[in-house]
């Protein structure tokens, strides 16, 4: 333990006491490559996809995958190694023209090559040699001999890429190829300032070279053998994408992002952080349905962490919230910290729940049951995925109150026009034509969460309330009050249509008390909003309208 700050910070300056890769998003990225948490792991996940599928390939010698994008662990097999090219080609000897000295020169490399063959380290870098002149031979000549295809690839840096990845693609006959990884890049997407310039100009480039690439395979007649895979992260929701200083990312726009990715043959593979001051113990079993429900392939669930020296880890400290110093769990996989809307255990056993949950059988074929494409590798992806789950996450189980809070919350549709008053909070500038309201105003929005300071669960109102969505919104407080035994707030400050009808059904005290007998329901902003709109009702001596808890 450090008990002192002249300590922790002795130990941040030295070295040989920092946690291994403290601050490195390079880490971040070798961690989804090999796709094991460990801090040395010698092999890419598509490597050993690789070793697994090598015999499919028969006795062709021209290697499995290929990157255009420099060296990397991700095509790293035990057995398997990734070719490297560029966007231009095969990487040419330099001096190896074509001309008579240059033959003569590379022929003498050859006969060095061939020399002192009975020493072990000679002879394998000997052979590592050869291997190398002797795929850029059966490269530069495949592209060669390779049918050609009139699709226009973009002049950008992921256009060039995928448009050498389609030429090698067009002549897979020729190097006797039937199965192929390739593994491309672009950077500059990790920003904390000019995202609306930065990635509107690396998006449109994604779009571009995508869209090219997708029109080339079409035109191979093999658009239906051929799945493209992106990896990416983000924050979960939209209360914590400030708190990462990332706001750019929006969750509402993922489904269509992710139906896009899809259309065109992508896997996604998103990271999910839990832990956020907007997070609470109903964020894992909504994270997990999302992923479902859009059939996301694969997804890395992390924990938050605040790495000192970050403005998250200052925050913290400073509120006494980080408990563990053991720089050894600084690893995304467990919690340091005080979490804000739920215990440690809480957080520590969703996470844990979450990963067991999208890894589950009946979860793996909910996802991938919607393609035909590519079905054996995004199935063996997910065995791999699942077999590593189950050899470092523990199983655990939600907090029982994850499940009142799910069942409090709901999107309901509005039926009732007639008659709608605004909220005061929320006083129109024109008159109100109920005939005019949009799809998305005639919703009527519950959100739950347990509140920060009280022992009270915490219902927020948004959007149109109608009478029959005020008696649903009183069945699932019934229901919840009787699961949780809290006291219930309900907020009605972010409401801005309502009926009188439903404020006044949800203003029937006798009826509120047979339905809901053990606990407290308080109603937070209702006077504020509504009493002037229910003028000739009297209000005085509603129990629920009395506000003690203003503030909270």
């Amino acid at each position: 333990d450090i008990d002192d700050a002249d300590a922790i910070l002795a130990r941040q300056s030295r070295p040989d006491l920092r946690p291994p890769s403290l601050f490195s998003h390079s880490d971040q990225t070798y961690q989804w490559q090999t796709a094991v948490a460990a801090p040395v792991v010698r092999t890419g996940w598509a490597g050993r996809m690789g070793d697994r599928t090598a015999g499919l390939n028969g006795t062709a010698t021209f290697p499995a995958i290929v990157t255009l994008a420099g060296q990397n662990v991700f095509g790293t097999g035990s057995v398997v190694r990734a070719y490297e090219t560029t966007a231009q080609g095969a990487v040419s000897l330099a001096g190896v023209t074509g001309s008579s000295d240059a033959t003569i020169r590379f022929n003498a490399l050859k006969q060095i090559l061939g020399m002192n063959r009975d020493l072990e380290l000679v002879r394998a870098s000997g052979d590592t040699f050869n291997k190398v002149i002797e795929n850029n031979e059966l490269l530069t000549a495949a592209l060669a001999a390779a049918p050609p295809f009139s699709t226009v690839f973009p002049v950008t840096n992921l256009g060039s890429q995928l448009r050498m990845v389609a030429r090698i693609i067009s002549a897979r006959n020729v190097l006797s190829m039937r199965r192929q990884i390739f593994f491309c890049s672009l950077g500059g997407f990790d920003t904390h300032s000019g995202q609306v310039t930065a990635h509107a100009s690396l998006l449109a480039q994604l779009s571009g070279a995508i869209t090219a690439f997708h029109d080339a395979t079409e035109e191979m007649g093999i658009v239906d053998s051929v799945t493209a895979f992106t990896h990416s992260d983000f924050g979960r929701a939209e209360d914590a994408l400030d708190e990462t200083n990332k706001p750019f990312n929006r969750v509402l726009k993922f489904s269509n992002e992710i139906k896009m990715f899809h259309d065109y043959g992508i896997m996604v593979n998103p990271g999910i952080v839990f832990g956020f001051d907007s997070d609470d113990v109903t964020v894992f079993e909504r994270a997990v349905d999302f992923l479902t429900k859009n059939q996301v392939e694969l997804a890395y669930f992390n924990v938050l962490t605040p790495l000192p020296g970050t403005t998250l880890y200052d925050r913290y400290e400073k509120a006494g919230r980080i408990f563990d110093r053991d720089w050894a769990k600084y690893d995304g996989k467990h919690v340091v910290y005080q979490p804000s809307r739920m215990t440690v255990e809480q957080l520590q056993d969703g996470f844990h729940w979450a990963n067991h949950e999208f890894y589950s059988i009946p979860s793996i074929w909910k996802r991938l049951s919607g393609t035909s494409q590519r079905l054996i590798p995004r199935l063996e992806m997910n065995r791999e995925f699942r077999k590593l789950v189950k050899r470092t996450c523990p199983k655990a189980s939600l907090s029982p109150l994850a499940g009142v809070l799910k069942n409090l919350q709901a999107k309901l549709p509005v039926l009732d026009k007639e008659k709608l008053v605004p909220s005061a909070l929320h006083a129109l500038k024109q008159a109100l034509d109920p005939n005019a309201l949009s799809a998305q105003q005639l919703i009527f929005h519950i959100k739950a969460k347990r509140h920060d300071k009280f022992a009270a669960l915490f219902v927020d109102l948004d959007g149109t309330l109608d009478r029959l969505n005020a008696l649903e919104l009183i069945k699932r407080i019934k229901e919840a009050a009787n699961q949780a035994r809290m006291d219930i707030i309900v907020n009605f400050e972010h409401l801005k249509l309502a009926t009188p009808d439903a404020l006044k059904a949800l203003l029937d005290s006798d009826a509120m008390k047979v339905a809901i007998p053990n606990v407290k329901v308080r109603y937070r902003k209702f006077k504020d909003a509504f009493e002037a709109s229910l003028q000739g009702f009297p209000l005085a001596g509603i129990e629920h309208l009395n506000e003690d808890l203003q503030d909270a």
